[in-house]
Order: C-alpha cells, then structure tokens, then sequence
C-alpha cells in the first residue's frame, strides 16, 4: 500500500509517526518495549510481533498536533477511570471520541500490517470517522489489578471488513466498544430506518420514520457477560438524514436527548441494573461495574462476546444496492466470509475451554 497518514489519508506532509494506542497508554500499562502478539499475519498465519513502541504509522505533523488535546484529556480521564475516580457526562463524550480514534487507526494498522491482503480501499480514515455514528462502551471490571494492555477482535475479518466494534482491556478494565449508524435510534425511541442501504461509494441511503417515543430494553442484547454498565450515545449524521434532520427535533421526546451547542451528538446515557437514564453533568462513579470477576474465567466469556457481537451486527448491516453486479456479489461473499470464519473462532474458544 502507498503511505498514507492515519488521520486524513492524504500522502502526509511534514511526517511524523502516530502511535494508534497512544504512547501514554502503552507506557502506563507496563514496559513500552515489551513484546506483545498481535495475533497471525493473515497471508502467512505466523504470529506477529513487536513491541508497542513500534505499533506507530505514518501522520500529517499538523493532523497529530490536531489530535493531542484530544490524548491529554483522555489521558487524565483513563487515569481517573482506572482508579475508580468519578467521571461526568462531559468525560464519556471525550471517551467515545477517543475510541472512535483508536477504533479506526487500529483498522487502518492491521491493513497495513498485513499489507492490506484483502484489497480494501478505506472510504475513511480517522478525521472523517470521529463523532457521527452512534456509540456504544461496555465497561467490565475483574478483581486482580495486574497492568496490561490488550485489543481483541481487530485482526478478526469481520473488523478488515467492517471496523464498528473491537474490545479493549486496559489493567482490570475491560470495554468494548461499537460505533454505527442507526444502531440506537429504534430502541430509544427515535427516528429510526425501515430500511438502510449502501454502496460501492460507502453512501448510506435511509428510509426514516418516526419512533415510538419509548425506550425498549436492551439496547443492545448480549449473551454472555451480563456483570457490566452500558454506556450509550445517539448522534445524527446530516449527510445521511439530509433535509429531514430538522424533523426530529419537532417533539418534546427527540429535544430530550440532543442539546443546542451540539445539535448532532446525543446526550451520553447509563444502563446499569436494567435500569436507563441521562448520565449526570456532576462527577459520580454510577458507571463503576457492580461486580468484578475472576479474569481468567472471565476473559474467554470475554472472547465470546465480541465474536457474538460481530455476528450479531453482521446480520444488521445495510442492504447492498448498486448498479455494480460485480460489487453486490464481492459484498454478498466478504459477508458469508465473516460469518463462516466467526463461526470457526467461536467454536475453537470453546474447545479451548
């Protein structure tokens, strides 16, 4: 693959290098330099591996100044997190941007890590990818405190693929995290599409009626970790509601969950013992899970989950319609693809256990 700078995909100019885990992170879980598996190479099955200090790829100097602000907040918000500190709405929104960041540049790692085997042109990189498609952070607790860092699911087709949920494990948190559109709107109640479509371009067309002004429990159903506190946020994107985004604000239920100094990103929401609500502007620590579990039996449930979650969330994706015969078909086999190779990792985990 030609280089290209993780943020705005251009050839970058006054190069620099993008560490896709930030180098804070790396440094605050353990050793920079210890070797870590990032999992096969996918053309020649061997494990890769490096030390996190080389997991850095080629950025724009201007678009990693761009950024920084972005990893120093989060910073004292990952710090805070995993001390058990309070954190307020204001530090999830921060969160979930910086997860949309990771989520692509890991995306965009792996591609060139196995030099882009699956022929994938990016229809986006970092910048265009940040802030515009409903969020998602499952947040788990275990009770030993060890340091590591650790991201599953990204060297699995479905997220070469289709990059919308990944987990990530920082000491004894682990989160998962998933961002796509419309994920949310029908089980919150609001606006939501009959029917999505996409094409070869990556437009996404909809076919939006008005929602039932209720919430309808789960948002989002898992099958095997339970013990966790789901943390979720609705965001329009215009260019897919176009014209009819004006519409939704018309009612005194869609006013609720957007706010006038961002009128597309949604208020954050907590779910934690069945129970959904706004998170509160004050710092509390509501969104500590009630229980933490044995790691080592927790951390194939774990597995589990996102290999559920990838399957669950291929069966919702856009109906694929274009003029390209040659496109719907390539689609239709990267789709059964995914499934038959989920299908594969779910059943070694459970040989393994």
């Amino acid at each position: 693959m030609d280089k290209f700078c993780v943020f705005c995909g251009e050839r970058p100019a006054s190069k620099t290098h993008e560490h896709v885990v930030p180098y804070w992170l790396i440094k605050y879980t353990g050793d920079p330099n210890r070797k870590v598996n990032f999992g096969p190479n996918i053309s020649t099955g061997q494990v890769m591996q490096f030390a996190f200090d080389q997991l850095k790829f080629p950025a724009c100097s201007e678009c990693n100044q761009r950024f920084s602000k972005l990893e120093s907040d989060t910073q004292k918000i990952i710090s805070s997190l995993v001390q058990g500190g309070s954190l307020d709405s204001g530090s999830f929104c921060t969160l979930f941007t910086w997860f949309d960041k990771v989520r692509v540049g890991l995306w965009l790692g792996y591609m060139l890590l196995n030099k882009n085997l699956y022929g994938i042109n990016p229809h986006y990189h970092i910048q265009k990818r940040i802030d515009i498609a409903d969020r998602v952070l499952l947040i788990y607790k275990v009770q030993d405190t060890d340091r590591g860092l650790q991201f599953i699911g990204v060297n699995f087709p479905f997220f070469a693929f289709v990059p919308i949920c990944f987990g990530l494990v920082i000491n004894q948190f682990y989160f998962i995290n998933i961002s796509t559109d419309l994920l949310l709107s029908r089980k919150l109640g609001l606006p939501y599409s009959r029917r999505t479509i996409a094409n070869s371009k990556g437009q996404i067309g909809v076919d939006l009626i008005e929602g039932k002004k209720r919430i309808l429990l789960p948002l989002i159903k898992r099958n095997f970790t339970k013990n966790c506190t789901e943390i979720y946020q609705p965001i329009i994107r215009p260019e897919i509601f176009g014209s009819k985004v004006g519409w939704v604000y018309k009612n005194d239920y869609t006013k609720k969950f957007f706010v006038d100094d961002t009128p597309n990103i949604g208020r954050t929401l907590i779910i934690k013992n069945n129970k959904c609500s706004f998170y509160n502007e004050v710092p509390q620590d509501a969104w500590i899970p009630e229980k933490a579990q044995p790691r080592q039996k927790f951390k194939d449930a774990f597995v589990k989950e996102i290999l559920d979650l990838h399957s669950r969330l291929i069966n919702s994706l856009p109906a694929i319609e274009d003029t390209d015969n040659e496109f719907k078909k390539s689609a239709k086999q990267q789709i059964k693809f995914c499934k038959q190779v989920n299908n594969l990792l779910f059943k070694r985990v459970d040989e393994e256990l």
